[in-house]
């Protein structure tokens, strides 16, 4: 069966009682949720009506759809929410969102947008797809041409796909994939990045100078990337190369450095090159390269 509810309708999904069995299971099993989320209901609100559909345990929704679950708040033009049912304690907890066409996600995270967007409620995994997603924190701005997956339970967000991040300082970060950790700052449920895995064609842009690798770790706080693997620093036209750089996005100093660091080890690996294009008149020296310091154990003789 099913009965479609006319403009503006708004569902209290799982009502009083079965949002609170949801969040006491959940919490046995899963996690800790906050207790400002601890028996809210999901609301759904719709112009165009909703469908809900008993059998197949699903509602959809259409027009200007507006989701407000825990702390989330999600916008969108359609969203299909599938629930299932509790025989013994006769509730029904919500399973899966989807959601489809401008995408408009706010949580403690910051601002997302997409063309789509899938959340596992069970895994607590919010996947938004869009042409490209993106995702803009107190901080940051985060645009993925694939996906960017966020997973609360780990407070990590993995974007996929010519991936760049612009920071707070107007640092740019390029790679294939970057993972950012959040942490809950002292504002009242603001996350902020602390830690950015790059991985993958790494590419970070500063006022005038370019540094590149494989692998890169980025501290939010400080400012200090650690390039790995094949590093070129590129300032002008002059170029240095070696095998970790570490560079302080805040100041331009980097220094360079022919030693990977494997654990609590250090290996070295060949030394660190520099190549210098004089008679260039009028070449303004750039803040990345005018400070580079080389690890002078490891240039050899």
């Amino acid at each position: 069966m099913i009965a479609t509810l006319q403009r503006w309708v708004k569902v209290l999904i799982l009502g009083t009682t079965w949002l609170v069995a949801n969040s006491l299971w959940t919490q046995g099993k899963r996690y800790e949720p906050a207790a400002a989320n601890v028996g809210l209901p999901t609301a759904i609100q719709a112009e165009q009506g909703i469908k809900w559909q008993r059998n197949g345990r699903r509602f959809t929704a259409h027009g200007n759809v507006r989701v407000n679950h825990r702390s989330m708040r999600i916008g969108t033009d359609t969203l299909t929410a599938s629930y299932y049912d509790r025989t013994m304690s006769h509730t029904a907890e919500l399973d899966w969102l989807q959601a489809a066409g401008n995408i408009r996600v706010t949580s403690p995270m910051g601002t997302a947008s997409g063309e789509a967007a899938d959340y596992d409620v069970y895994d607590q995994v919010l996947c938004l797809i869009g042409y490209p997603a993106h995702l803009e924190t107190a901080t940051e701005t985060l645009t993925a041409r694939k996906v960017i997956e966020y997973r609360e339970e780990q407070q990590v967000a993995v974007a996929r796909g010519d991936v760049h991040l612009v920071t707070q300082e107007g640092c740019v970060l390029r790679a294939d994939m970057i993972t950012a950790d959040f942490r809950r700052s002292t504002q009242w449920m603001q996350k902020r990045i602390i830690l950015l895995e790059v991985t993958g064609g790494v590419r970070i842009e500063m006022a005038a100078a370019i540094s590149r690798g494989e692998h890169a770790l980025y501290n939010a706080a400080t400012g200090l990337a650690t390039v790995m693997d094949s590093v070129k620093i590129t300032s002008s036209h002059n170029q240095l190369q070696g095998t970790r750089a570490i560079i302080n996005t805040k100041s331009g100093l980097s220094r360079l450095y022919t030693t990977a660091v494997l654990g609590q080890q250090a290996r070295t690996q060949g030394r660190v090159k520099l190549l210098l294009l004089p008679n260039l008149p009028n070449r303004q020296i750039p803040c990345g390269a005018s400070h580079v310091n080389v690890n002078r154990r490891s240039t050899g003789p």
